[in-house]
Parts: structure tokens; C-alpha cells; sequence
């Protein structure tokens, strides 16, 4: 298992779950990309990422040992391998800003839980930035 991840919510450096869960492990932290739509669920207090083609701005994160951090990530994430999880680890291309690329795990929101409340409160995000959508509240 590679020691690296792409997150584009609550993990990201200074928010919430960075601090719970990443904070003590990260060597090193990149800007990169992934393709997707993006929502801010402020019911929830998180984003989510749907599929689409919009740019969804986020950060690869190196870590010291991966596999001892993940089952608590996957915890917080609801991420259980069983087919009424929130979200799915999918692989998917992602953007390094030197513009290389590599395929990582991505948290995606599943689209069977898009709910009426999804549909009422969910915000799309067209620029695709979690953080300047909370740094500009």
C-alpha cells in the first residue's frame, strides 16, 4: 500500500479532521487535482465528491505509514466495503501541480445517497475548492 492520499475536505491541512487524524504522520503535502463535481453538505459539515468533469482542488498528502492510520480514516469517512457505505475509495487520475499525474484512492460520495436532503441543501461548488468555499464563510 502506497504511504499517499489525495484529500479535498476535512483531512486537508488546518481543518478539523487534518488535526485528528493526520497531524504527527504527514511528510510532505502537494496541491493537486481531481476530475469530479463538488458539494459542500453543511447539514453534514463536509464536502463530497460526485462524478463529473469539473477540476476538484484538493492535496496529496505522504505519510509515514498509512496503513496504520487508514482503518481510523475509514472509520470517519463511513468507509466499511459494504454496499450502504457514504462513501466509496475509488482509484482515480490525479493532478500533481507540476502537472504529472498518478492514480490514488479517492473518498467519493456514492449517488445512492443522494437523498431529499442532499437534493434541498447540498451547495455545488463549480470551482471546485472546498477551502476557499470555508475560507470565504
Amino acid at each position: 500500500m502506497s504511504d499517499v492520499m489525495f484529500v479535498y475536505g476535512s483531512l486537508m491541512k488546518n481543518f478539523h479532521n487534518y488535526e485528528k487524524y493526520l497531524r504527527g504522520h504527514v511528510l510532505d503535502i502537494q496541491p493537486a487535482t481531481v476530475q469530479g463535481k463538488l458539494y459542500d453538505m453543511p447539514y453534514k459539515g463536509y464536502p463530497a465528491i460526485l462524478d463529473g468533469d469539473d477540476t476538484v482542488h484538493g492535496e496529496v498528502i505522504h505519510v509515514k505509514d498509512l496503513a496504520a492510520i487508514l482503518p481510523a480514516i475509514d472509520k470517519m469517512e463511513g468507509y466499511n466495503r459494504q454496499a450502504d457505505d457514504e462513501y466509496s475509495r475509488i482509484p482515480k487520475t490525479i493532478t500533481l501541480a507540476d502537472g504529472s499525474t498518478t492514480i490514488l484512492d479517492v473518498y467519493v460520495y456514492t449517488s445512492k445517497h443522494l437523498d431529499t436532503q442532499f437534493e434541498k441543501e447540498a451547495i455545488y461548488l463549480p470551482e471546485g475548492s472546498w477551502r476557499a468555499f470555508k475560507e470565504s464563510l
